[in-house]
């Protein structure tokens, strides 16, 4: 086995399951080898929360085959973070990590704020205090941290998703209501809207008949779930005094902080400097592995934090299936044997 430590991690959200293989050298140096992801059906996860077991470990497992030819190698152990802490005390994510085993994969489950926190905060950035925040589907997440002081984290149920659902009152279908969020969707109005302006949602042949919305509506729908979801924890930590410090900032991640001119508005909330990180300066891939996306930030965190190499297999697991084996085999003999004793005697036939 080479010196390089080769790691594969996967970051289960509410929309899809992405899984990632890479070496990091001795100085930290991380290269991304492969990300595969994969969508998954409505219901399965919710809120961070495993509901179907099962489909969860038909995409692991599926993600991984894919990840063992592309970067050929084998997949043994695997790290793991859910988009909702509160998901590992579940009797769901205990079955996962069995069904895993079972198959020969060891799962090593990290808390997914941590992670994030000790890979893309700088060390200037914890000593002074920064606030990151996940910006998820269904849950934003975060953790103020800083050297001197204790951790403030929390979670709030609610996320990007919930404003594309916002949006279908205009009567779209969630895909397009997704659209419209992505390319015409704001956090700050613009105060220069014009009043008369129209956006058509669905063309007619008859001007009249024509859905449209405007400007300014799309802009306040939005604006109201942007409040809803960030000063729900924004407005307590300004009351507390957490973020008024000098040089404190801000950090976001997940797919969710990309609405268009959220950091600006977090910004005018707290006085902050804000940024959206995509940037992972620790890490590289290969030009056909584009992993500068903040809805990887916490893959790319888990990846940087593993320890174990994905090759290696564990014995305990190993032993397991052996014996899980060896019971079927001599039970599959008992039974042959017992099918020929019948069957074989001259009575039966």
């Amino acid at each position: 086995m080479s010196d390089t430590l080769r790691i594969a991690a996967f970051d289960i959200g509410t929309n899809k399951i992405v899984g990632a293989v890479a070496e990091r050298t001795d100085d930290g140096h991380l290269s991304i080898l492969a990300i595969e992801e994969k969508k998954k059906k409505n219901g399965i996860v919710n809120k961070g929360i495993i509901i179907n077991v099962g489909e969860v470990v038909f995409n692991i497992t599926s993600i991984i085959r894919k990840l063992q030819n592309i970067a050929n190698t084998k997949i043994h152990n695997i790290y793991v973070s859910i988009s909702n802490e509160k998901g590992y005390n579940t009797d769901e994510w205990e079955k996962l990590v069995l069904e895993l085993a079972s198959r020969g994969v060891k799962s090593h489950i990290l808390d997914r704020m941590d992670c994030m926190a000790d890979s893309l905060m700088s060390a200037a950035e914890k000593e002074i205090g920064c606030l990151l925040i996940d910006s998820g589907a269904s849950c934003t997440s975060f953790i103020l941290r800083t050297n001197n002081e204790p951790d403030i984290r929390g979670i709030v149920q609610l996320g990007g998703n919930n404003i594309t659902k916002d949006l279908t009152y205009l009567e779209l279908k969630y895909d397009d209501a997704e659209k419209l969020k992505t390319k015409l969707g704001s956090a700050k109005p613009d105060k220069l809207l014009r009043p008369n302006a129209r956006i058509i949602l669905e063309k007619s042949t008859n001007v009249n008949e024509a859905k449209y919305t405007t400007p300014l509506k799309l802009s306040e729908m939005i604006l109201d779930r942007v409040k809803d979801i960030y000063c729900r924890f924004l407005d307590p930590l300004k009351k507390q005094d957490k973020l008024s410090k000098p040089g404190r900032s801000i950090i976001l991640v997940g797919g969710a902080s990309y609405l268009n001119n959220l950091p600006e508005w977090i910004s005018d909330q707290t006085g902050l400097s804000v940024k959206i990180e995509d940037k992972f300066s620790f890490a590289e891939s290969p030009n056909y592995v584009n992993i500068y996306n903040a809805k990887y930030a916490c893959l790319i965190s888990l990846l940087n934090n593993a320890i174990e190499d994905c090759r290696k297999k564990d014995e305990e697991l190993e032993n397991t299936k052996k014996a899980k084996s060896s019971f079927w085999k001599k039970t599959k003999g008992l039974i042959e044997d017992g099918m020929t004793s019948i069957f074989g005697n001259d009575q039966y036939n």
